[in-house]
């Protein structure tokens, strides 16, 4: 397949663009949630604008009356121009983790809260140019109550914005999705984004998988959910259109402080459960003192530390590439990620490349000199503006004072230092071999 390099600078905001082939968009859709708190981390710079079709930016949050708090670098000029030149939309994405839905009921059941809401992201839409809006209503409902107050404000939702995209994200276990109606949920909205992972963690006092696409075949499963279970119940017991399903797919792995997959641990117990990279895993990984396993009826990798006391369940491109079939076989509109850039390693995507591949569209490269490159216009483009400054006659307003700010600088040299090296490094950790329970430290 013949390949080539597309170069593209943002004016005043130098972003690095990796190098794409020249394919078509995604056959199928594909929303990736981008978290404004893992920017420096996971720059925008380094996504796969080819292989998303919706970009759904996480997160703004709603407030007891209405209001909408956006959060410092919430609008990412870089992101929002690349985005654009891709064809990929947009999506304000509200809400979030959260420990009570106090503020989303509240805007649900007052009138006069929720026309404060619905104007505040009016005038956001308008001024960022963003085409929708994703619910991220969390914790979801559990009484029929709360399940109708989510469904009316959907439906009011849509008639306040009748020609944007509307999304929602919701979880997949009977416990969150058992107390509205779903008719008045797919009626709505263009999309559910399935949150078909965390299906264990500190919690659950067991180092199960975190998403698996089946049931588990290397230890005896719990009753616990899996993704197939999960969609497959959507479907057939809840009569969901899977025309409007995206199937949720996290790049974020999970290590227990247990000797084998399946082992128990006290719930909750401090250091026995953590989440970490994918990079992590990969470094720990090359350590020599892991052992990697896949579970062909569960469809998931995991490693155990040779010597035991860790043990961590993760996706790799096989089980990426099964889960994207599986929904593609269910007929699904497509998939939703969780979250973009959490899988860099280096100069390579390995999980955005499989999800890439799976709908059609090339994997990306981050070339050294193309980075060189941006950082060099990068450098000149600040000097200049500081140059200009010095002249009486310029006003310094906040334009200019963005324009000068030294982040994408930062962020691009941050990226060539991955590249150069590795995403991020974690040495393995010193582990208590003779306590009767092996803790993270």
């Amino acid at each position: 397949m013949k390949q080539k390099l597309i170069l593209f600078f943002v004016a005043l905001s130098v972003g690095l663009l990796p190098a794409f082939s020249a394919l078509a968009k995604p056959n199928r859709v594909v929303v990736g949630y981008s978290a404004t708190w893992r920017d420096l981390d996971s720059p925008p710079e380094c996504y796969n604008y080819d292989a998303v079709t919706f970009l759904a930016r996480s997160f703004l949050a709603p407030h007891l009356d209405g209001a909408v708090e956006t959060p410092d670098g919430y609008f990412n000029k870089t992101m929002e121009s690349l985005a654009r030149e891709h064809g990929v939309k947009l999506l304000m994405s509200l809400g979030g983790e959260a420990s009570n839905a106090n503020n989303w009921l509240s805007i649900a059941r007052n009138p006069k809260y929720f026309k404060n809401f619905c104007d505040n992201l009016d005038k956001l839409l308008a001024d960022h140019g963003y085409g929708g809006i994703d619910i991220d209503w969390e914790p979801s409902a559990t009484t029929a109550e709360d399940g109708l107050a989510y469904t009316s404000f959907l439906k009011n939702l849509r008639a306040r914005f009748p020609g944007r995209i509307i999304t929602t994200a919701l979880g997949a276990s009977e416990y969150w999705i058992g107390h509205f109606s779903w008719n008045d949920v797919t009626d709505n909205v263009d999309y559910v984004n399935v949150m078909t992972y965390d299906y264990s963690g500190g919690w659950g006092g067991r180092a199960d998988y975190c998403s698996n696409l089946f049931p588990a075949g290397a230890y005896a499963p719990q009753p616990t959910l899996s993704v197939a279970e999960g969609m497959t119940n959507l479907i057939d017991n809840h009569k969901v259109p899977p025309a409007k399903l995206l199937m949720g797919i996290t790049f974020w792995p999970s290590r227990f402080s247990v000797d084998h997959i399946g082992d128990p641990f006290p719930v909750n117990g401090p250091g026995y459960s953590m989440d970490i990279t994918f990079a992590d895993t990969m470094s720990l990984l090359r350590t020599g003192k892991y052992a990697d396993f896949w579970d062909e009826k569960a469809a998931m990798p995991y490693l155990q530390r040779k010597a035991g006391g860790s043990v961590v369940v993760y996706e790799n491109p096989k089980s990426i590439r099964r889960k994207c079939d599986y929904a593609a076989k269910l007929g699904c509109a497509g998939v939703m990620i969780w979250h973009l850039g959490a899988d860099l390693h280096g100069d390579q995507a390995p999980l955005m490349d499989a999800v890439a591949e799976s709908c059609g569209v090339a994997k990306q490269i981050f070339p050294r000199k193309i980075i060189e490159q941006q950082i060099s216009d990068r450098e000149n483009q600040i000097q200049q503006l500081r140059s200009k400054q010095k002249q009486p006659d310029v006003s310094r307003d906040d334009e200019t004072q963005s324009q000068l700010s030294a982040l994408p600088l930062d962020q691009l040299k941050g990226l060539l230092a991955r590249v150069e090296t590795d995403w991020g490094f974690l040495q393995d950790q010193a582990w208590q071999e003779d306590a009767p329970q092996h803790r993270i430290k």
